[in-house]
């Protein structure tokens, strides 16, 4: 795909939900904000950074696409690259705390190659069909397969543990 291509398949994805919609979006926030993170399991995650001109904390939800439990790795999919605040905050700065049931972990955020993001989303497509269905449709496309090819793969890699998640930290080696 040329980089002409992948621009106007961007395009095509619009914007990120403003006004009611986002209103909408960011109630799960709150749901983290006071300790029922844990209603959404870990299917979620609630992401804790810093804006990229204030400095300020920001906060967003986000679907967690792959874990790769052994090594404390999350991985969440960006449908609007540089265009969500989220996505253009990490890349200022990678040093995050994401929050995942009741866990608070600190991690590096680290954009992850086309390939990689590829093969993880063609793994989420298979043992999530309908809500790959489900969202190639919202964003416009004939199929996920489709869509998979638009979206970028942010890995989060833990980094340090929070108080209160001893039971995280790593094992020492056998």
């Amino acid at each position: 795909m040329t980089a002409r291509t992948q621009s106007s398949e961007r395009r095509k994805l619009g914007r990120p939900p403003r006004g009611f919609q986002a209103k909408m979006a960011r109630l799960p926030i709150q749901l983290c904000k006071h300790g029922f993170g844990w209603v959404l399991g870990s299917r979620f995650l609630m992401l804790i950074h810093r804006g990229r001109k204030t400095g300020r904390k920001r906060y967003a939800v986000l679907e967690v696409v792959a874990r790769d439990r052994e090594h404390g790795r999350y991985f969440v999919a960006s449908p609007w690259h540089e265009r969500a605040d989220w996505f253009a905050n990490v890349l200022a700065d990678p040093n995050v705390t994401i929050v995942v049931g009741r866990h608070r972990i600190k991690a590096k955020a680290k954009v992850l190659p086309t390939d990689d993001s590829m093969r993880i989303l063609r793994d989420y497509g298979r043992r999530h069909r309908f809500a790959a269905k489900a969202l190639a449709r919202l964003f416009g496309y004939p199929d996920f397969l489709a869509l998979v090819q638009t979206l970028q793969v942010v890995e989060f890699d833990r980094v340090m543990y929070c108080p209160g998640d001893s039971h995280l930290a790593p094992r020492p080696p056998t």
